[in-house]
């Protein structure tokens, strides 16, 4: 299985949100954590992403 990562600006653009609003709601637990691949490169796994956007309140609950 290929696995598709998405950058900050991917997500931000596909959710219509800033990039500040995006890395307070990381911050705050609101969103899934990032993986960090080296220090400059920080992405998310799409699925985490899309799971994430489809239904946010059970994300939070199996991340807890």
């Amino acid at each position: 299985m290929e696995r598709i990562f998405l950058r900050v600006n991917d997500i931000i653009q596909m959710l219509g949100i800033s990039r500040s609003t995006w890395w307070r709601w990381v911050r705050a637990g609101k969103a899934p954590q990032p993986i960090h691949l080296s220090p400059r490169c920080t992405v998310w796994r799409a699925e985490d992403i899309q799971k994430w956007v489809n239904a946010p309140d059970e994300w939070r609950k199996k991340e807890d």
